[in-house]
């Protein structure tokens, strides 16, 4: 027998707009709100008596402001100014050609309004709480601001905003909530361990996060799952959702719906509107909309509420059959029984689709005999038993599914904000629990409360939408400015009595704050310091082993274990690995792992950038309990996080560029390679000095970025020694000799060439075994040329190698093929000569320096598939030459290239910056 359930779930939120003075534009976000969604809402729900199906989250900065008294005196007003422009609108209603039925209908809406509020004596809040208590709606809450809470930077930060959302419905509810809305879905592993911790039992995440899951459940995302930490986590059915919010096929776009952007404020007269709109002069949305949406023309036909009425009927049945249809499909799915559960924003029905309480009732109603529904807690009560645990990793309900609504260019200034007060309120912390004041204690509570209203999502939403960005930025950098004043004011022995109650009667949001996440003493890692005088240097560096993306992660490797056993203290800052651990000391070098705000980011530019914030955030850490000197950033990956660490720890910033976007791309950029190439310009101007690998890598840079000359230091890279055998030097004449190649499968290692250049030799392509290590976007590609060319049983794509694994490869080959169109350096030819392989490369960028043609090695013009062609016929013929040009490139290679050499001419560097540090760090 097939069986499903279905529930709704409804947000409702606003970010806490009450502003001691009147009038401000932002505080009719909420008079609008409950207009058009709360008081409809619970209207519709109420008349459909159905029990067991609906449940509405309410956010603290909403459930604060619905109580507040001088909100709802606000808020007659706001009502008796639209009810006085609707009796206006009676009188004219000839000469604006206004309907006596559309008039009727406002006249109908607004006396339900103000019945609805004389029932309630202006307690919206209490209607809510009536329903829930009732069983015909189930209520929990959210986090005290609403904040993006994987971006806090502590646990206490996290465990605050989580205690306060509980106390503040425990306030207004009398009981504690069984679930919790995490704001914008957004959910990881320490959310996850808070929630347990404070005996929350169930929250919801958007559907791809059990898909992702590990290992993925087995009803897939049919039926909720059990966290890591034994909260049960409720999925977006995203089909049935997208059925109502999709602006391209949802309900909402139905052309008999009432249009939301036109408004009688902005069609009438201003003489003749002025009295209802803003004191200064402003016009603004006044609730009566007289067109429907028609569809895509400029002239709007007017609305017809009987005709939308019947629609939002329409849809409900459409809605319905929708339910029944994934049923049939995936009803059989036992044991749980499958679970469709829907969230939306409550805002969604009434303020941008007028029609959804409406909608909303009918679905009630209409399904009683048809559909099963549930709510979360009824669904957990049946099923607790038969769900599944699994690992969820961060995911969210925004845009791609991850964090970069949050966390992108036009936001991503705001974290460092609030990420430096929650610092200080972790340093007051210690000093506060055992030996505060009451006074002190209302001075540290108004700091918390100014820290949480600055994390609001509000604000980073509202910045990447461009809506507000304004009143956003404005309500940010005014929370910081009260918060440093009162800091400032308390150590200074000049903060008053009087100036602390302005403080928090300016914002009286969380007036008996309860939460105690702050008052627990934190420890921090003890890392075992060097004791010696030399440097402490801190190299950034987004890829380090085991991870090996490229030559990068090798070089700091490597410089890192040589200037270790020159006697620096070096601590590496890298990304997080799965199974490595978060800190450890490996051969002197002190490793830093840290995890990336974005973990699963669908795009690399949204990882790199979490990755970056919380770099500076671990550095910051660090710099608490052990001296910093310098930091060494290697390449604009991590740009960012260094640029910022210099000026928070005002300490010198060392650059080296391992390659530049230009040069990979031969200067023709788009506009994200454009985009990469201001922060590569950037971290150069930042940087004391800029270190290079090669003579041509320094043109690049002042030619192409006008970096200048003086600046710049060649270091060139140096290669691991390797002990080749007699054997390795020796190439008998024989049938076939193996070449190998390794590197990043892109388009600017060549690798295309070579498969050219052996499709030119044809009739003696057999001559040669070719191996070919790494990975890369353009490995598809490079197999289909390999089909076209016929080389199947020529070439071998291996996949990719460690370096010790290529090293191995490389002394069974008997040349190695760098055939690169760009090469800052070219350390894969260098590692090559230093196991005494023949070596034949582009004369290209740092191979042109390294390479000394037909003495350490072969040059072909970059791209020259028939040179590169010919030089491998006369090695097949000439195999004495192979031996030769292998020993030469190896004594060569390994008497000027070797990290022990790099390591001093970098320490020198490091002198230098050092003994000028006190003068600038620039």
């Amino acid at each position: 027998m097939k069986e499903g359930y279905y529930s709704l779930v409804l947000h409702a939120h606003l970010p806490y707009v009450r502003h001691e003075e009147d009038h401000r534009l932002e505080q009719n976000w909420l008079f609008e709100a409950i207009t058009e969604s709360y008081i409809p809402l619970l209207d519709a729900i109420d008349r459909s008596n159905v029990t067991q199906a609906v449940t509405i989250s309410l956010s603290p900065p909403l459930m604060e402001m619905l109580a507040d008294s001088l909100l709802k005196k606000r808020y007659l007003n706001y009502l008796k100014n639209t009810e006085k422009l609707l009796k206006k609108e009676q009188r004219f209603k000839k000469q604006h050609n206004v309907t006596d039925q559309l008039l009727d209908f406002y006249r109908k809406r607004y006396a339900l309004i103000r019945d609805f509020i004389k029932k309630w004596e202006g307690n919206i809040l209490d209607a809510f709480v009536d329903l829930h208590q009732r069983g015909i709606i189930t209520c929990i809450t959210s986090s005290a601001t609403h904040t993006f809470l994987p971006y806090l930077m502590s646990e206490e930060g996290v465990r605050l905003q989580i205690q306060e959302g509980i106390y503040c419905f425990e306030k207004y509810f009398g009981s504690r909530p069984g679930g919790f809305w995490v704001p914008e879905c957004a959910f990881n592993e320490r959310v996850d361990k808070i929630l347990a911790e404070e005996g929350i039992r169930y929250t919801f995440v958007d559907e791809h996060a059990l898909l992702s899951a590990r290992p993925i459940p087995d009803k897939r995302s049919g039926a909720p799952v059990f966290s890591q930490y034994g909260v049960a986590l409720f999925p977006r059915h995203t089909v049935l959702s997208a059925q109502v919010w999709s602006s391209t096929d949802g309900y909402p776009g139905d052309d008999w719906y009432r249009e939301f952007y036109r408004d009688v404020a902005y069609e009438r007269e201003w003489s003749y509107i002025k009295p209802h709109m803003h004191p200064e002069g402003i016009r603004l949305d006044t609730g009566l909309k007289f067109n429907r949406i028609t569809g895509s023309q400029e002239k709007k036909d007017h609305y017809e509420p009987k005709i939308a009425n019947h629609r939002a009927k329409e849809h409900a049945d459409h809605f319905i059959h929708k339910i029944v249809e994934q049923i049939e499909n995936f009803g059989d799915q036992s044991f749980p029984p499958y679970l469709m559960m829907t969230p939306f924003d409550a805002e969604l029905f009434g303020h941008w689709w007028f029609e959804g309480p409406t909608w909303i009732e009918y679905l009630l109603t209409a399904s009683v005999d048809i559909l099963k529904w549930t709510t979360p807690e009824q669904y957990l009560e049946m099923h607790h038993r038969d769900l599944q645990s699994v690992n969820i990793s961060f995911t969210t309900w925004g845009r791609d599914g991850y964090g970069s609504v949050w966390l992108n260019e036009s936001n991503s200034w705001i974290y460092p904000i609030f990420h430096q007060m929650e610092e200080t309120l972790l340093t007051l912390s210690k000093r506060f629990e055992n030996e505060a004041t009451d006074y002190e204690q209302q001075i540290f509570k108004q700091l918390l409360r100014e820290w949480m209203l600055a994390t609001s999502s509000d604000w980073a939403f509202i910045m990447d939408g461009d809506t507000a960005s304004q009143y956003a930025e404005s309500r940010l950098r005014e929370h910081k400015q009260r918060f440093e004043k009162l800091l400032t004011s308390y150590s200074t022995g000049t903060l008053s009595q009087g100036d602390l109650t302005k403080a928090q009667r300016a914002f009286p949001f969380l007036k008996e704050l309860r939460g105690s996440a702050f008052l627990h003493e934190t420890t921090l890692p003890v890392v075992k310091a060097r004791q010696n005088n030399e440097p402490v240097i801190l190299m950034l560096s987004w890829e380090y082993p085991p991870v090996i993306a490229g030559g990068l992660s090798i070089h700091v490797y490597e410089l890192a274990q040589a200037l270790s056993k020159k006697g620096y203290e070096v601590h590496v800052l890298t990304s997080h690995v799965s199974g490595q651990p978060d800190y450890q000391e490996e051969g002197g070098v002190f490793v830093h792992r840290v995890q990336s705000l974005q973990p699963e980011a669908a795009s690399f530019d949204d990882w790199i950038g979490g990755l970056n914030f919380a770099m500076v955030k671990a550095a910051e850490e660090l710099a608490k309990y052990r001296r910093i000197d310098v930091i060494h950033a290697h390449d604009w990956l991590v740009g960012v996080a260094a640029i910022g660490l210099k000026h928070k720890l005002s300490l010198p910033l060392l650059a080296t560029i391992h390659a530049t976007e230009y040069g990979r791309n031969k200067g023709v950029l788009s506009s994200r390679q454009k985009l990469i190439q201001t922060k590569e310009l950037r971290l150069m101007q930042e940087a004391k000095r800029i270190i290079v690998c090669s003579e041509s890598m320094r043109k690049e840079l002042t030619h192409y970025y006008l970096i200048s000359k003086v600046k710049i230091l060649i270091i060139p890279n140096a290669s691991r020694l390797v002990q080749s055998t007699d054997d390795t030097n020796k190439v008998e004449k024989r049938k076939e000799l193996d070449v190998f190649c390794f590197g990043r499968l892109v388009p600017e290692k060549g690798f295309q060439y070579l498969l050219e250049a052996l499709h030119l030799i044809n009739d003696r392509v057999d001559g040669f075994h070719v191996s070919i290590a790494g990975e890369g976007p353009y490995k598809e590609m490079l197999l289909q040329k390999v089909q076209e060319y016929k080389l199947t049983s020529v070439v071998t794509f291996v996949g990719f190698m460690n370096p010790d694994e290529c090293l191995m490869s490389m002394q069974r080959s008997d040349i190695v093929v760098v055939p690169s169109l760009y090469e800052p350096f070219g350390l894969s030819a260098l590692e090559a000569m230093s196991a005494g392989k023949a070596v034949i490369a582009s004369k290209v960028g740092g191979l042109e320096e390294l390479i000394s043609h037909h003495h350490t090695g072969i040059h072909v013009p970059p791209g020259d598939a028939k040179c590169l062609a010919q030089e491998l016929e006369k090695l097949l013929e000439h195999p004495e030459d192979i031996s030769r040009l292998g020993q030469k490139a190896k004594a060569y290679a390994n008497e000027t290239f070797n990290w022990k050499r790099t390591a001093e001419l970098t320490s020198v560097e490091l002198t230098n910056i050092l003994t000028t540090k006190s003068l600038s760090v620039n």
